[in-house]
């Protein structure tokens, strides 16, 4: 993927999650020096196993954090919290940790950030096709906190290399998402007409890498599928495959669960079940173009269509958690 004459060391925050984990492996395949940068001691193992170095810390210790950054060239900073996570829990992961790592970053002297931002900018598209022009009208607390971001790097990362890039909904092998929208059962709560952009984890790993070793500075680039599905369609494939109903809801009644839920995770200090994000996101419809991707990086996904790769995706969820 790098293009670079020598091997390249690389940092990488957020290595333990879905996206992070695929990205050190094929970083490590490539011949690259991985630093993976994870908050729970817990996650070091598997990395390890890998081939990685391992640094535990948390992202607002920065001195820490700028000592693990030097001598990298290139950073990856996937760490987030996703619609899952409460409003304050979104604002200090995704916001507030992301000028420690800038910070951080600036001190180190890296040279390259590549940052995964998300669709989730653009708010309601109401059939029309999303480019990287189009204004940023998130309708969740989430997209806030990711155009916030997408600022701070803009702002706090003038002498670095920097490039965003805005993903759909990742799926994929080993998909949290896939698994637990199976395992729960997936539910309805509008007629589903509404679209959803996905995009296959192993095209968003290409991405990055192929990103990293663009020229110049200041890329947003969307990274999607081809086509996004209908969100009954996409619910009606995760239900076919993992064998179980596709059962219908009351938006109504979920939102006042997902009030309670919020409520009883500030108090716990815990993840909530349901967040009023989340309903959010199932009801808007975005399409989002990748035009500008292929055209500038000469980018070609593997995984285009989610017609056939979620059924795929979703075998092999199946198969790993036992479904």
């Amino acid at each position: 993927m790098f293009s670079f004459l020598h091997l390249v060391r690389v940092a990488v925050t957020g290595a333990n999650g879905f996206i992070g984990r695929n990205l050190v492996k094929a970083l490590l395949e490539e011949g690259h020096r991985v630093v993976s940068i994870v908050r729970r001691v817990e996650k070091a193992p598997m990395l390890r196993a890998l081939g990685s170095e391992v640094r535990v810390l948390q992202l607002n210790q920065r001195e820490r954090l700028a000592t693990s950054l030097k001598d990298n060239d290139t950073l990856f900073h996937l760490a987030n919290v996703m619609v899952f996570a409460t409003r304050r829990e979104q604002l200090r992961a995704n916001v507030l940790n992301t000028r420690h790592v800038l910070r951080a970053a600036v001190t180190a002297g890296v040279h390259r950030l590549v940052y995964t931002s998300s669709v989730a900018v653009y708010g309601h598209t109401r059939g029309a096709w999303a480019t990287e022009d189009n204004p940023r009208n998130p309708i969740t607390h989430y997209g806030r906190t990711k155009v916030q971001v997408e600022d701070l790097i803009g702002e706090k990362a003038r002498d670095m290399n920097w490039h965003i890039l805005r993903l759909g909904v990742v799926y994929g092998p080993g998909s949290p998402l896939l698994y637990h929208t199976a395992r729960r059962g997936p539910v309805l709560l509008n007629d589903g007409s509404n679209w959803v952009p996905l995009v296959h984890v192993r095209d968003v790993v290409a991405a990055l890498m192929e990103t990293a070793e663009r020229d110049g500075s200041g890329s947003i680039l969307n990274v999607v599928d081809d086509r996004p599905l209908r969100l009954h369609h996409f619910l009606s494939i995760i239900a076919r495959e993992a064998g179980v109903g596709l059962r219908h809801g009351s938006y109504a009644a979920a939102f006042l669960m997902a009030l309670a839920a919020e409520a009883a995770a500030n108090v716990r200090g815990r993840a909530p079940r349901l967040t009023r994000d989340v309903l959010r996101l199932l009801r808007t419809s975005i399409r989002v173009s990748n035009r500008r991707i292929k055209e500038d990086l000469a980018f070609h996904l593997r995984h285009p269509d989610p017609e056939s790769s979620l059924p795929q995706a979703m075998r092999r969820v199946s198969e790993t958690f036992a479904l």
